[in-house]
């Protein structure tokens, strides 16, 4: 069984990371729950993003299928909503938005200003391993 998710970026990134000349990176993105590699559970989601990001013609997403059986052997912090939110304004008052690891291999929390939609953040190693493992992980441009 897999678990579909969406990373949204740029046309030249989605390129190298849908061919697999390139790895993903944990350690290079930043966001709302700091330095890692993120994803979203919807490829609308991860699109918006990327066009917020990008601009229209440069925007793409791909979509992850990995391995579930997998992701559960990760250790996991589940953020609440407003776990979240002093998370990101610990990051932001403290400009580590780009720097901070949370301490677990991924952490899921609600993207803000939508918070019904989820967004997962993959650091360290072991998801780093995951990712780039073309057995337990696949990478397709969506868009």
């Amino acid at each position: 069984m897999t678990q579909l998710l969406f990373h949204g970026t740029d046309h030249a990134t989605a390129a190298v990371l849908a061919d697999r000349t390139s790895q993903v990176d944990v350690t290079r993105g930043g966001g709302e729950f700091g330095c890692g590699f993120y994803v979203a559970y919807s490829a609308p989601v991860a699109l918006r993003f990327a066009i917020g990001r990008f601009g229209v013609a440069k925007a793409r997403a791909l979509q992850l299928s990995v391995d579930a059986a997998t992701l559960t052997g990760l250790t996991w912090k589940i953020l609440t909503a407003k776990e979240a939110k002093k998370l990101r304004q610990r990051l932001r008052n403290a400009k580590t938005t780009r720097t901070h690891a949370v301490g677990a291999d991924a952490v899921r929390g609600p993207i803000e200003g939508q918070p019904h939609d989820l967004q997962c953040k993959f650091e360290g190693p072991r998801s780093r391993a995951i990712l780039n493992d073309s057995a337990l992980t696949s990478i397709e441009l969506v868009k």
